[in-house]
């Protein structure tokens, strides 16, 4: 299955704003993919990326990191 084509700016947007919400959290912080989801929806409204997605992108970024990851993005509100 071929992924959509997305333009390198919308990537570098969602990216950024990816690295500003996970700047607050320190090694031994615990984050949750809810909150930082919000966070990154909130810095970047046009982002076109899914959920799913963006997880993705945090895990890339904190790989090797000591921070804790809570998925609980797909829990009911």
């Amino acid at each position: 299955m071929q992924q959509p084509q997305r333009s390198v700016s919308a990537n570098l947007d969602a990216y950024e704003a990816v690295f500003t919400a996970l700047a607050k959290y320190r090694p031994g912080s615990i984050l949750s993919t809810r909150d930082v989801l919000t966070d990154i929806r909130q810095l970047c409204p046009s982002c076109e990326h899914t959920d799913e997605e963006l997880v993705g992108f945090i895990v890339e970024t904190l790989t090797g990191q000591t921070i804790g990851v809570c998925f609980d993005h797909r829990d009911a509100a």
